[in-house]
This record gives structure tokens, sequence and C-alpha cells, in this order.
């Protein structure tokens, strides 16, 4: 979905391209639910938005990067299937390990930020 590049502006452009894209799709998907709602694929673009904002940060260094990009995926997806699921009647408690390993991945980013070893970008 979105992969660490040199150039900072071609990720924050794909950044906000994912977002609208989620964006449009959860209104789509809810269109078509026949009055169903879930407000987990409603939020499902948040996520975009926070990396985002998370990297146009001019120091931060590449772990940091990779690590948002994956907790952005993560819990996007967690919040798409989630939704998805609840459209659709039925719950399933094997979704929740997306959030787990999605929570683990915001606490290494936070660390990752934290920390801040390895130089950051200029």
């Amino acid at each position: 979905m979105i992969l660490y590049t040199s150039d900072t502006n071609n990720l924050e452009i794909t950044y906000i391209i994912t977002t609208f894209f989620i964006l449009l799709f959860s209104l789509v998907y809810e269109n078509f639910s026949h009055g169903v709602m879930s407000i987990n694929m409603l939020t499902a673009f948040i996520y975009p938005i926070i990396g985002y904002i998370l990297i146009s940060r001019k120091k931060t260094n590449v772990l940091t990067i990779n690590l948002v990009n994956m907790s952005v995926i993560t819990l996007t997806l967690y919040n798409i299937m989630k939704g998805v699921l609840d459209i659709y009647g039925t719950t399933n408690n094997l979704i929740n390990i997306y959030l787990y390993i999605g929570i683990i991945l915001v606490i290494c980013t936070v660390i990752s930020l934290i920390i801040k070893k390895g130089g950051g970008r200029k």
C-alpha cells in the first residue's frame, strides 16, 4: 500500500490519495448496505490522516516511517473488515488480532518517535 521513498512529497501525496480512496470506499459501501451503518467503516479514513500528520514531520527516521506505515495499514484494515462484518450482521473474534497488532505497532512507533535514533531527515 505505502512504501518508504526518499522523497517525502511522494509519500505525503500517497497518504492523501489513500485517505480519499478509503473515505470514498466506505461511503459507497455504506450506500449499498441497505441502511445498515457501521461506525468502524465510517471512521476507517482517520488512520491515514494521523499517518499523514506523523509522516509530514521533518525529523522522522526510516524506522519511524515504516512503523507508521505498518500501523496505519493494520488499523485501517481492522476498521474496514470490522465494518464489513458489522454490516453483514456477524462477528468474528479473530479480527481482533489486527487490533492487537496495530496497538503494538503504535506503541513501537511512539517509542521510536521518543528515541529518534538513526538520524533524522532534513
